[in-house]
């Protein structure tokens, strides 16, 4: 996160910094939140071309937007001007700025040497990422980073839209089609390849991949109940939709965020017992899908192995009791000792164990492609 973001963030309780550019790119935030996932045309037909455009259309009138707020200073809250004005423009980039002017102007040198200089900045041949795409994602990037001004109903409507997001791909698993989006598609093979109103599978398990170590960390940081509520439940959905996603990578990419999570929350004994409540909610939601399924008859696209040890083993049953019941002894010492922070060994001890499991992930991985080749390891 760049220094202008955190300054933007640590301002977004004080309305005074709610300036109209503020307004305009928390709006585009929302769009981007809420309409963007649900947004399509026909169904699967062109999906990814809608949402390209989409994305376009939406970025330009912010643009447009904030360039008449800048042309006719109205966002201008004194006749004096701020010391940070006086500053040379370079002087206030940062690291992350000059890397993202880097990276595009890699992408444009890459473009006019390309072999096709229009395919390249269209993107004609590789899924609408060419520059131009490229161009918009650096404007959203230094227009977030200036503007954007924590507000709460931003990420209370993205995990709002994401159940509704996850609740469709969950019914889409077992074949029931509320949008009646199955209906144009041709054969069974195709039908599983899409889901929700995402699109193609795999960027379902992006979108969700993305989301959820957002909503888990709004669950333990959020100071709102009511708020913290919706977050549980998204991610708890969330979590469902992961283990309906045929995506190895998506449980590899969840365990890494609850490490990273578990590590940062770990010396806040109120933040850790909301943490290891999130955390006994989505495996308890795990358990809720297999009763779903079981009331199907099984019937869906099917679960992978990976996933089902996480759905369908009784094994899961004895985690959920093993966080129920740190959960439990964490909310009785928090409230006998409200905001106790811990030693700062704790979470030097658990990022410690982190890295060693990383450690023998790699060697492990290592080891039976190189030395041991023969041995057979199934899925894993």
């Amino acid at each position: 996160m760049s220094d202008n973001t955190k300054l933007k963030i640590s301002n977004g309780l004080n309305e005074d910094k709610y300036s109209v550019k503020s307004k305009f790119v928390n709006f585009f935030l929302l769009a981007m939140f809420t309409l963007f996932p649900l947004f399509y045309t026909d169904y699967y037909y062109n999906i990814r071309h809608d949402k390209y455009y989409f994305f376009l259309v939406v970025t330009a009138v912010l643009v447009l937007m904030i360039g008449a707020v800048a042309i006719t200073n109205s966002d201008s809250q004194s006749g004096t001007k701020d010391k940070a004005e006086s500053v040379p423009w370079c002087k206030k980039l940062s690291f992350t700025d000059y890397a993202f002017g880097a990276f595009i102007l890699v992408c444009t040198v890459s473009t006019v040497f390309s072999q096709d200089p229009a395919d390249a900045f269209l993107g004609l041949s590789g899924r609408n990422n060419g520059l131009l795409l490229m161009i918009f994602y650096a404007v959203v990037y230094f227009l977030i980073t200036r503007f954007f001004c924590f507000k709460n109903y931003v990420f209370v409507a993205l995990a709002g839209c994401s159940i509704a997001i996850y609740l469709l791909d969950i019914l889409n698993c077992f074949y029931i089609d509320p949008l009646g989006m199955f209906a144009s598609l041709t054969d069974e093979q195709t039908i599983t390849n899409f889901t929700s109103t995402i699109g193609n599978k795999n960027l379902m398990s992006s979108f969700i991949c993305i989301v959820m170590p957002v909503t888990v960390a709004f669950s333990v940081i959020s100071k709102n109940r009511n708020h913290r509520i919706v977050y549980h439940i998204s991610s708890a959905f969330g979590y469902m939709a992961l283990m309906t996603a045929d995506s190895y990578s998506g449980i590899l990419g969840l365990g890494t965020v609850f490490a990273v999570l578990l590590i940062w929350f770990s010396r806040s004994v109120a933040r850790l017992k909301r943490f290891f409540l999130a955390t006994t909610i989505m495996l308890l939601s795990g358990k809720i899908l297999r009763l779903f399924s079981f009331f199907m008859g099984d019937k869906s696209k099917g679960i992978s192995e990976f996933q089902s040890l996480l759905v369908y083993s009784k094994i899961i049953w004895a985690a959920i009791a093993l966080f129920a019941i740190i959960t439990a002894i964490l909310f009785f010492a928090d409230s006998k000792t409200p905001d106790k922070t811990l030693p700062l060994a704790v979470p030097i001890i658990i990022g410690s164990i982190f890295v060693a499991c990383i450690i023998a992930m790699l060697f492990a991985v290592y080891y039976f492609s190189v030395i041991d080749t023969k041995t057979n390891i199934g899925f894993l």
